[in-house]
């Protein structure tokens, strides 16, 4: 069974890089050139027309937070702390 689906999902990956992407363009490029539809009306970008799961590895590489060291952790319990006792 786990082999079936690393097919499907390899089949559904590949008719997303053949297929999808360029029917995705297309509709964009008629949507964002038709005088007729209002501006407001109109997707900002072809990702938000049809999300594909290429464009989730893009919004992978953000860059993720900084993690807080535990100096600053131990500062902000302090702080806590003290907001706690004022009470």
């Amino acid at each position: 069974m786990a082999e079936f689906n690393f097919a499907a999902a390899g089949y559904w990956r590949n008719w997303e890089r053949t297929t999808a992407w360029l029917m995705r363009e297309i509709v964009y490029t008629l949507i964002a050139g038709n005088p007729y539809i209002e501006a407001q009306h109109k997707p900002a970008s072809s990702q938000a027309i049809f999300p594909l799961t290429d464009d989730k590895k893009a919004e992978d590489k953000k860059p993720k937070p900084k993690q807080p060291t535990a100096e600053e952790l131990e500062t902000v319990r302090q702080e806590l702390l003290t907001l706690m006792n004022k009470k």
